[in-house]
């Protein structure tokens, strides 16, 4: 048996065939990124196949395709597994990997690994900005520090963002942030997308830990109005 504490930890699994990380209803674009980031370097460090299970509930049956088209983007070396059914199928072996309290020591054994994309990035005179404000469910303060007036108004001093949200189709939203100069964004929706295109982003968040973890050790994170308007106007006279 694994008697690795960090892969005990994490809840990720010994399979006939190797090692195996479960996770459920994780169909936003940055869980299932890092997700498949994560068992990329597990594979690579411990030197056994990992299988990455997506088990979506029934009543999301509809967000399956959000996990095929999003990690079509990328070359991947590992397995992975969509199953519909109930989140008792698997109870008590859920992973932890995403778990905002594990974060730093997530980080600290598996750094911020990064895929490999199937299109190269470009950089056009743009920014990229995604915002939680038309998704169907409110998010924390946490993850979005920044008022709705403030965020809209701030950016509205610079000549071109084309804007983002969970609304749009997928490979627009990949397109928008490949191709865009700047990224700026709550903690959610782009900043994985940004991070494997190896664009400059600023992420909105409270949350550092995990900010560093889906925008990448370079990622400069803001959680108030004043330094995101000083950001800008330092942006701009570039």
């Amino acid at each position: 048996m694994l008697k690795d504490e960090f892969i005990k930890g994490a809840k990720i699994h010994e399979n006939d065939n190797g090692l195996e990380i479960i996770t459920q209803n994780s169909y936003g674009y940055g869980d299932i990124i890092r997700l498949a980031s994560y068992a990329t370097k597990i594979q690579r460090l411990y030197g056994t196949p990992v299988v990455l299970r997506f088990l979506v509930t029934i009543e999301n049956i509809s967000l399956t395709d959000n996990i095929k088209k999003v990690l079509d983007h990328y070359d991947l070396d590992f397995r992975y597994i969509l199953e519909i059914g109930s989140i008792k199928n698997y109870k008590h072996r859920y992973t932890n990997l995403l778990k905002k309290e594990y974060a730093k020591q997530v980080r600290d054994v598996l750094g911020c690994p990064k895929l490999k994309t199937k299109e190269k990035p470009q950089s056009q005179p743009y920014i990229a900005a995604w915002h939680p404000y038309s998704n169907f469910d409110p998010v924390t303060h946490d993850k979005m520090p920044i008022d709705k007036s403030d965020f809209f108004d701030i950016l509205s001093t610079s000549n071109e963002v084309h804007y983002i949200d969970y609304r749009m189709d997928i490979e627009q939203v990949f397109s928008t942030i490949r191709n865009a100069r700047l990224c700026i964004g709550y903690e959610g929706l782009g900043q994985q997308i940004a991070y494997h295109y190896n664009k400059r982003i600023v992420t909105l968040s409270n949350w550092k830990d995990v900010s560093i973890n889906t925008g990448g050790p370079e990622s400069f994170v803001i959680n108030n109005s004043k330094d995101l308007r000083n950001f800008i106007n330092d942006w701009n006279i570039l």
